[in-house]
């Protein structure tokens, strides 16, 4: 996390020791790695059905202590999940996720959480992709060039009003991002 931090030029233990950043750790626990900034850690014991019962623990504790207006982010890697519990249970952990996210929107008077889902399409069966694609509320797929540091990216939805797909051609060099758009065709 750190080195992926350090390569867009943020520094992942500074902005943890200043607590503007807080990690939730659900994978890394599991496999033993440790932090040493704002961590929480969770059960080693993985079960599919309690999955965000400590991430939201942590979360209602951060709203007990935190004066923000800051949205909390979620980020996961789905296929990772996939490999962990199997397609239908990582199903239906992001069911109840959907709907934990309509509740935070109805009671709460701040933007609710925001979900990154990282996947690799080619680790998950063509019935999960889609289902995946179906509640998705934003899509954007990044595909490798044959120029190093360049991904072709595509905007294929949104639900922003008047949301047009669009491209564009991501480069990545030296802890810096460019991204060039242009309009699909």
């Amino acid at each position: 996390m750190e080195r992926y931090g350090l390569a867009v030029r943020y520094d992942v233990f500074k902005e943890g020791l200043q607590e503007k950043l807080t990690i939730i750790d659900i994978f890394g626990s599991f496999n033993d790695s440790r932090l040493i900034i704002r961590l929480y850690i969770t059960s080693r014991v993985l079960i599919p059905r309690h999955f965000w019962r400590r991430p939201l623990q942590c979360t209602a504790e951060f709203s007990k202590f935190q004066e923000t207006e800051n949205r909390l982010e979620y980020t996961l890697t789905i296929d990772g999940m996939v490999d962990l519990f199997g397609e239908e249970a990582t199903i239906k952990i992001l069911r109840r996720n959907i709907a934990l996210k309509i509740k935070a929107r109805e009671s709460e008077n701040k933007p609710g959480p925001l979900n990154i889902f990282l996947m690799n399409r080619d680790r998950v069966s063509p019935k999960f992709m889609a289902w995946l694609l179906q509640y998705a509320e934003h899509i954007v797929d990044f595909n490798t060039t044959e120029i190093p540091g360049v991904e072709r990216m595509v905007v294929r939805k949104s639900l922003l009003p008047e949301f047009t797909p669009a491209e564009a051609e991501f480069r990545f060099s030296k802890g810096r991002f460019e991204i060039r758009p242009s309009m699909l065709k």
